[in-house]
């Protein structure tokens, strides 16, 4: 998606919240922050999150909920709306404290992978293995028959398949081969609807995985020309490298 749409949908986003009359502050902070002016911006959200911190669960998860509902589009950026001082002070204790106080909730959990999964992380502690699937896992044993819980554990379940595979187009795999089949089995118990879009993307990353443990099994060294010779469809020619 062009940078230009994250950024209209974010404008609007800081449009919106600053139209709110529940949370004044707050509103406030977002007239600032869609003017450009930071420094004032920021003084503000101070103030704001200074005066929500000590409130109420019920109180912040108002606010909370309602910003993350009807502020935070899929495509508009945490980061401007939620700037660290009300993320760190409000936002995510609040979700983690929700979540606790009403397990049949699944709304908290979500925003919480979804948004906030650096903080899901450091609440697992070092060496966790995949703090973020083991909470959704935990929702979903609260409320079995939640759709959306089910979406959301197999996306994320499938963006790790995707990217232990996106140097495939060089002939590596950089995931657990038998970890990642245990994951793929998952995304299908999850979504037994085998026209379910999600479920059809982690067919293909299946596809390629089987593929790839045949070509292990092989003497070849090109795993693009051994799909082609066994008719499987070679994978996409993305690879990403990341700066240490």
């Amino acid at each position: 998606m062009a940078a230009n749409d994250w950024r209209g949908e974010t404008y609007a986003a800081l449009q919106l919240a600053s139209t709110t009359s529940q949370w004044p502050s707050y509103a406030t902070f977002a007239d600032l922050q869609k003017r450009g002016l930071r420094k004032e911006a920021m003084v503000q959200l101070r103030l704001f999150a200074d005066s929500l911190v000590d409130q109420a669960l019920a109180q912040r998860w108002a606010f909370v909920s309602w910003l993350c509902s009807e502020v935070l589009a899929d495509r508009v950026v945490t980061q401007p709306l939620v700037p660290m001082p009300l993320r760190t002070a409000v936002v995510v204790p609040t979700l983690f404290e929700h979540r606790d106080a009403d397990p049949s909730d699944p709304r908290a959990t979500i925003w919480l992978v979804g948004r906030f999964t650096a903080e899901v992380y450091e609440a697992a502690g070092p060496g966790a293995p995949d703090p973020p699937g083991n909470l959704l896992r935990e929702q979903l044993a609260n409320t079995p028959d939640d759709v959306a819980v089910r979406q959301c554990l197999a996306r994320h379940l499938l963006r790790i398949l995707e990217d232990d595979a996106h140097h495939l187009s060089e002939s590596r795999y950089l995931g657990d081969v038998d970890l990642n089949e245990r994951r793929l089995i998952e995304i299908r118990e999850l979504l037994p609807d085998s026209d379910d879009p999600l479920r059809t993307a982690a067919e293909r990353e299946g596809q390629l995985l089987y593929a790839w443990q045949e070509f292990c099994a092989s003497a070849e060294t090109d795993f693009n020309s051994w799909c082609v010779h066994h008719n499987v469809e070679p994978p996409a020619g993305n690879a990403y490298y990341y700066e240490n």
